[in-house]
């Protein structure tokens, strides 16, 4: 709606524009996409940033809270349609055998909502999207007709299978495995310790993927460690978490956690309430400021170092008989400089692993599994046997350290670090693990200098940045004669850069590739 006041404040005229169609402008830009040339995959990456680049600037994931509030969504939300779709949502637990999030209710009762209103004599999903989810998604579809016969029951209004459909994507998402990041949680003694450091955090980064647990001084461990787990599942998106905490058994109630859900969970021991009751001891007890500082800075140290004096091991797997999981210890044992014990476990049946791995956890500290398949224990990280071997034995640590296999013949750690403090957009750590495989390709093609791998190496991966924000750069005045005269040129750097788009969900343009092809060709 367009408000309209004069200068003293009293509104003179309100427009509403119903044209404006989401569904219709997403099928615009698929079906121009599609003229062009561009694949399915991509354009569905285009047009999912786009989305979510509409849900962050208007804040929409925040406007959620973890919980359903119904009395805040009934003052812009039909309460017969709140109603009827809390009904389908514990429909869809039962049925479905999953938790519905509560940005999809939220999104449901909008979406139902805008329905009251809405003109719906025009078809905003194609035969053959209705199709797949038919076919594809039979019970998702199933609780979009109850919902849609209970629309019809309340409001006497009839929605046609486009729009049961649209309501079955709403669940569908819901389930799709989507890419997630790693999240943080804060868990500190204290009553608002945690949840202050969340929004400060969130605050500043506005990445609003940071979360807290106040652990009060009078709330027993058991309780704790239930409210703890709810949030640890509630949370984690598939990727794992990271745990800032200060002291107590909180890493010994999370290692019960990850076992029992199976999520990654990695700890940071940040014993800063421990150091401020050991500081005010101090301070009552002392008059010299310096003994005060000097003694705490030292035995701080010392506490750090001591936390967990376990010896770090890493076990070696394979399913059946000794020999792959004694083999990966040898070569470990052979090339590795970082110290670790090796100990090689040939187990199939699950239940004695546990007991197996339970048995070391008590004597060492299980930096990682290496092996031929992922036991999924505790939280331990992963390193597959592939990966492994299908690298030189240099590089041994590297992997073991999960650190990415970069360029073997440059050091770009200067170049990292420089990048880490200009850009907003794009995941250096991201970048590392992809970016210097393509340099070494097109070295090896073009016959690059060091000070040309380092420029190309930083061309690329601020025009990714550039990408990402929506900064368009000004274009290679030549780039039309460029890509007439280097026509080879431009189909071996489209094919060696196609990793790249697609890993950063970006497309780079012919005026690009042209400034690309002079760098290459030193022209």
């Amino acid at each position: 709606m367009l408000f309209i006041y004069d200068c003293n404040e009293q509104y003179q005229s309100i427009t509403y524009d119903d044209s404006h169609d989401l569904y219709a402008e997403i099928r615009s830009q698929y079906t121009e996409l599609s003229k062009r040339g561009i694949n399915t995959e991509t354009i569905h990456n285009i047009i999912n940033s786009h989305v979510n680049t509409l849900f962050k600037r208007y804040n929409y994931y925040r406007s959620f809270n973890d919980e359903y509030d119904t009395e805040q969504l009934s003052k812009i939300v039909d309460p017969k349609i709140i109603h009827m779709v809390t009904k389908i949502m514990d429909a869809c637990k039962n049925e479905l055998q999953r938790e519905i999030q509560p940005q999809v209710f939220y999104g449901l009762c909008l979406h139902m909502n805008s329905l009251l209103t809405l003109k719906l004599n025009q078809s905003r999903v194609d035969d053959d999207q209705i199709v797949h989810i038919v076919q594809e998604y039979p019970k998702e579809y199933g609780i979009s007709i109850q919902l849609g016969q209970m629309f019809k029951d309340v409001f006497d209004i009839e929605l046609p299978i486009e729009e049961i459909v649209i309501i079955a994507m709403f669940l569908i998402k819901d389930e799709e495995d989507t890419e997630g990041h790693p999240v943080l949680l804060y868990i500190f003694h204290g009553k608002g310790v945690a949840t202050s450091l969340c929004d400060v955090t969130n605050t500043l980064t506005h990445t609003n993927n940071v979360y807290a647990y106040d652990l009060c001084l009078e709330k027993d461990s058991t309780t704790a460690l239930q409210e703890i787990k709810t949030l640890v599942q509630r949370i984690d998106n598939g990727q794992g978490i990271i745990v800032i905490y200060d002291m107590g058994s909180i890493k010994t109630m999370l290692d019960t956690i990850s076992e029992e859900t199976d999520i990654k969970i990695r700890y940071i021991y940040f014993p800063i309430t421990l150091l401020g009751l050991d500081v005010a001891r101090k301070c009552s007890q002392e008059i010299d400021l310096e003994y005060v500082y000097h003694t705490t800075m030292r035995e701080m140290k010392t506490m750090l170092q001591m936390n967990d004096s376990r010896k770090e091991i890493i076990i070696t797997l394979c399913h059946t008989g000794e020999g792959g999981a004694f083999q990966l210890k040898q070569y470990i044992d052979q090339y590795s400089n970082l110290g670790f014990k090796t100990i090689p476990l040939a187990i199939s049946k699950r239940d004695e692993l546990i007991s197996q791995v339970m048995a070391l956890k008590k004597i060492y500290r299980i930096h990682c599994f290496v092996g031929t398949y992922d036991p999924k224990l505790m939280g331990i990280p992963f390193v597959s046997m592939t990966k492994v071997f299908e690298n030189k034995p240099e590089a041994i640590d590297k992997i073991l350290m999960f650190e990415p296999i970069q360029s073997k013949q440059l050091d770009y750690s200067a170049v990292y670090s420089f990048l880490e403090e200009q850009f907003k957009c794009i995941s250096v750590s991201k970048l590392k693990s992809i970016l210097p495989s393509i340099i070494d390709e097109l070295e090896i093609i073009y016959s690059l200098s060091a000070d040309q791998k380092v420029g190309l190496f930083v061309h690329i991966a601020c025009l990714l940045e550039n990408c990402k924000q929506g900064v368009c750069k000004q274009a290679c005045k030549d780039a039309d004669t460029i890509l007439e005269d280097y026509p080879e040129d431009f189909k071996v750097v489209s094919k060696v850069l196609k990793p790249l788009e697609k890993a950063f969900k970006v497309i780079i343009d012919d005026n690009q590739m042209a400034t690309i092809i002079m760098i290459l060709n030193k022209l």
